[in-house]
């Protein structure tokens, strides 16, 4: 039994699974966005948040679509982009 081969294949899966998170949170704070209902800043954050997380779990570097959906997501809910967490 190859078990980095196995720990590679599940670090991908996880991976994989935070980005797939990410995408349904920003469409449903879209959704309320477009609504203007008050929820959609706490989605869009959840969003970023996940994204964040799944560049941090070790992204290829041509992943760049995270970082930049995080900010706009960060954005889009009210956040000030000259805030460090954005910003990193």
């Amino acid at each position: 039994m190859d078990w980095t081969a196995t720990f590679e294949e599940k670090r991908a899966r996880y991976e994989r699974s935070l980005v797939q998170q990410g995408n349904t949170a920003y469409a449903a704070g879209l959704a309320l966005l477009m609504a203007h209902d008050a929820r959609a800043p706490e989605w869009l954050r959840r969003a970023a948040a996940r994204w964040r997380e799944s560049w941090d779990a070790g992204a290829p570097s041509d992943a760049w679509g995270r970082p930049l959906g995080a900010l706009k997501a960060s954005l889009l809910a009210g956040d000030d982009a000259r805030v460090e967490e954005l910003a990193r």
